[in-house]
């Protein structure tokens, strides 16, 4: 080879480094679908996966900040102000990066177990649970400063969380598999303090608010690992003026609820198989498989459901048209529990 070859060569592999370089720059995560992958039980970390419709980015944390890990274990997400706020569970912190390029611009530490956020009228709420998850708090934390502006305790662990208005609807979890807990907590966020208490179905596990402004919320029911006789029925409850009206049998361990762009059209997993339920109450079944989580892309008419196999390996996501009800699959990290949608 000449020196000239050898020359040309090296110029053209400069200009291509140089033009991925300048297009991983440029790339922004300020839209797209972000999966929340848990990561081993009690080792290694949680990642996200960032999917822009077509190809799909693993571990986008850990690429944008140079090869640093989230922690474990990663719980979920939200946008506010040009910022995703990451909750890591077992490692006490929300992780805070840049919607643009998503590189770390902070983090909030001193909260136990954090799980679940909401945005009530641009004020941002997590729940958190206690170390040895039978109690929990509900926490207000400032987007722009970082801090913990009040923390809540509730006598159980606070999970999912859902705001409308300026109510936020709170699921009880418990740490006993002798404790059943059939209600969620209303917290006034002009005032900060439970306004009041809503019985459910056994163990209230995920909720969603429809076009009426009517609460969805969906229960896996009591497991008796024991004595199976004493397990109790999943249920699907509508939660109207702060009553429950409308209950529905499910499955036990029914888990995951999502609703459509038009607020009409519940799905949930039920029973090894996502259903989709008109609020008006028609029913049918849409795909079956053992799904661990479930998310609705309003904008692509979409669900994702994420089946985590053996909890050790990558998962699977696979994203659903309800249109054609055609199916794609992908590999995400391990245990994908978790979806967002930044629109």
């Amino acid at each position: 080879m000449s020196r000239f070859t050898v020359y040309f060569l090296f110029i053209f592999i400069s200009l291509l480094s140089c033009a991925k370089e300048e297009e991983t720059k440029s790339k922004s995560y300020q839209t797209g679908t972000f999966i929340v992958n848990e990561g081993p039980f009690g080792s290694g970390t949680g990642t996200i996966a960032y999917f822009d419709g077509t190809n799909i980015t693993q571990d986008v944390y850990g690429i944008q900040n140079n090869g640093n890990v989230l922690g474990n274990i990663a719980q979920s997400m939200i946008k506010m102000n040009d910022k995703y706020f990451i909750a890591v569970n077992n490692a006490d912190k929300v992780q805070v990066v840049s919607a643009e390029d998503f590189k770390s611009v902070g983090v909030i530490e001193n909260i136990k177990f954090p799980r679940y956020f909401a945005n009530v009228s641009n004020k941002l709420y997590l729940s958190s649970w206690s170390e040895d998850r039978s109690k929990g708090a509900i926490h207000q934390l400032d987007p722009n400063s970082f801090q913990i502006l009040a923390t809540l305790p509730i006598n159980d662990a606070a999970e999912k969380i859902l705001s409308y208005g300026d109510l936020l609807y709170i699921t009880l979890t418990s740490a006993t598999s002798d404790v059943i807990l059939n209600s969620i907590l209303v917290l006034d966020t002009k005032t900060n303090t439970f306004v009041d208490t809503i019985t459910v179905g056994d163990n209230p596990k995920d909720l969603v608010t429809d076009k009426n402004g009517d609460i969805w919320v969906i229960c896996s029911g009591f497991t008796d690992w024991n004595n199976p006789a004493l397990s109790t029925n999943g249920s699907l409850h509508k939660v109207k003026n702060g009553l429950s009206l409308q209950n529905f049998n499910l499955p036990n361990g029914a888990n995951g609820i999502s609703i459509d762009n038009s607020g009409e059209k519940l799905y949930y997993i039920a029973g090894g198989k996502v259903w989709e339920r008109s609020i008006a109450g028609a029913e049918k079944m849409i795909i079956e498989g053992n799904f661990y989580a479930i998310g609705f892309d309003k904008k692509g008419n979409k669900i994702y459901v994420s089946d985590a196999l053996d909890y050790q390996k990558p998962g699977i996501v696979s994203q659903v048209d309800l249109n054609t009800l055609t199916k794609v699959d992908f590999t995400a990290g391990i245990i994908p529990s978790y979806f967002y949608f930044s629109e």
